[in-house]
């Protein structure tokens, strides 16, 4: 089993230590495994940001700290330019020359070597500068993306010689959405070599697999659903799954930073938002798209976020019965270091979130992503959750909130979530919904929402106790050995899954046993204070059929 190992970004420490401790397990178990490094070879990175620009001796202190970090450990690496011959580099210059005279139009659709690399590139750019849209015709950000376009073609070339040289059975990478990591990914894919995408996982010491995609791929959280909708959960698993909910609430045990306050004001939110407690509240919560809108595999949504927010507006303003409060994205940067990046970039942006600050109507709120108010006390005392894609969805159906959702996001396909993926099914959910009693849940929901959210963290995801997490971004191997690493007991279940993966071709998503599909599930009744037990899956009851249908 030959590995290679695409690794250019390994100054993103915590993800270079998960990685390498996946293939030193992998190695100590026969696979003969290589590193790519990168070398400085392109003029603009991933790792170079408006708030930590490329600099004369940022690569080079990028390089030290690569070998530095593999010195240390029995694992072979080789650096990107040896791969690159004299021709590539004036074949590349000539491209480029030829694309800074040509018109937008051509640039839009570069190809290289007959690769469509303008697709490939366009997630660095919105990740860089955290847009949701991209005006190439705005020079500044056409200068950067011929030159991400610049370097990519040049790993193009470097990656298909080294794949060439080293014939490698699998291809393991960090995200494959960004930049030439995506490349990567696009020439494992052409010459028919497995991939695998790592990615951090919701928790501390989690990390996610996805296999032959990106590290975000539609349809992977449906497939985890799938495996695993017709099993029970036991009491423990139950309470496995509540209290990691718990934990997302408070902000513990989680593998990033924490956004929102802690929650624990809910009862008194009607006096801080200056909301009538005789009318239902539906809470609003947009996404941050710019971590999404890079990538063609989601495809064009009919309902943008926008759309979905002025259909929202509009149906408020026709229905004073309700009142809905918005809450802005923790992670859409319209304020702060970003805010003057975005305007320039992309003033609509700005523009529209002074809008929802400053234009609703009288039954809607708006908190800002700063706002003191945590989201979860906003959630319990709303009837109806509305949102556009984001986590929040799933952690409200967990809940028992009937939840509408109108992106086409990584949560597409749950059943316990209404999907409303046009205007005319919008505006009919939200008609449905106003016969909701004020503050209502359905133990339904809730339990299949804890089923998928269990599937989700501890069935799909792994779990590498063997790298100490002591911030979001950093990492620390808490093995001193190879042999101490394969002889840790607490550290066996997973990297024999890892194994299990690698070498046997098992899926990233494990299936249930025999005697899992066969459970009853007499715990999830009585934890849900369910009226009887029900056969192993019923279709969540979503919302109610509308009264005058």
């Amino acid at each position: 089993m030959k590995i290679l190992c695409y690794a250019p970004y390994l100054s993103w420490q915590i993800h270079a230590a998960w990685e390498a401790t996946m293939l030193l397990a992998l190695q100590a178990e026969g696979a003969e495994v290589r590193y790519l490094l990168c070398d400085g070879m392109y003029p603009i990175c991933d790792l170079d940001t408006p708030t930590n620009p490329r600099t004369p001796q940022k690569c080079e202190k990028c390089q030290a700290v690569q070998a530095g970090f593999l010195s240390q450990l029995p694992l072979d690496f080789h650096w990107l330019n040896r791969y690159l011959t004299d021709a590539d580099r004036a074949d590349v210059a000539d491209w480029i020359a030829g694309l800074r005279e040509a018109p937008l139009a051509q640039v839009e659709r570069a190809t290289f070597d007959g690769q469509p690399l303008q697709s490939w590139v366009r997630a660095s750019l919105h990740l860089m500068f955290k847009v949701e849209r991209l005006d190439l015709g705005n020079p500044d950000l056409r200068n950067v993306f011929i030159a991400f376009l610049e370097g990519d073609a040049l790993a193009y070339r470097a990656l298909n010689r080294a794949f060439e040289q080293h014939q490698p059975d699998l291809l393991f990478v960090f995200n494959g959405l960004r930049g030439s990591t995506k490349v990567a990914m696009e020439v494992a894919r052409a010459r028919g070599v497995r991939l695998l995408s790592h990615e951090r996982g919701g928790l501390k010491e989690m990390v996610r697999l996805v296999e032959d995609d990106q590290c975000n791929a539609p349809g992977v959280l449906a497939r985890v659903w799938d495996e695993w909708k017709d099993v029970p959960l036991t009491t423990e698993q139950l309470h496995v799954a509540a209290k990691q909910l718990k934990g997302l609430a408070e902000g513990t045990n989680l593998s990033w930073i924490r956004y929102s306050p802690v929650p624990g004001q809910a009862t008194d939110l009607h006096r801080q938002l200056n909301l009538d407690p005789d009318k239902p509240i539906w809470a609003a919560f947009p996404s941050s798209l710019y971590e999404f809108s890079g990538d063609p595999a989601h495809g064009t949504p009919e309902v943008s976020q926008d759309d979905w927010l002025i259909a929202t507006i509009g149906f408020a303003t026709r229905h004073p019965e309700i009142q809905i409060v918005i809450r802005e994205h923790p992670n859409r940067p319209v304020s702060g270091t970003f805010r003057p990046i975005i305007h320039a970039l992309n003033p609509h942006e700005v523009a529209f979130q002074q809008m929802l600050e400053t234009q609703l109507p009288p039954n809607m709120r708006y908190l800002g992503s700063k706002s003191a108010i945590s989201s979860y006390d906003l959630i319990e005392a709303s009837t109806l959750g509305i949102a556009y894609i984001s986590t929040v969805t799933v952690e409200m159906a967990s809940r028992g909130m009937n939840v509408v959702m109108a992106g086409n996001g990584g949560y597409r396909g749950l059943p316990f979530l209404k999907s409303a993926f046009t205007l005319a099914a919008l505006d009919q959910a939200y008609e449905t919904a106003l016969s909701l009693p004020i503050g209502a849940r359905d133990p339904e929901i809730a339990r299949q929402a804890h089923r998928f959210v269990y599937a989700w963290f501890h069935r799909w995801m792994l779990h590498l106790p063997m790298v100490e997490m002591p911030t979001p971004f950093t990492g620390k191997f808490r093995f001193r050995s190879v042999d101490e690493l394969m002889k840790s007991k607490e550290t066996g279940p997973d990297l024999e899954r890892l194994r299990r993966i690698v070498f046997d071709g098992a899926s990233v998503i494990p299936s249930p046993s025999l005697a899992e599909r066969r459970r009853d599930d007499g715990d999830e009744v009585a934890f849900f204070g369910l009226s009887a037990a029900r056969p192993p899956f019923v279709a969540a009851t979503a919302l109610p059929a509308p009264s005058h249908a």
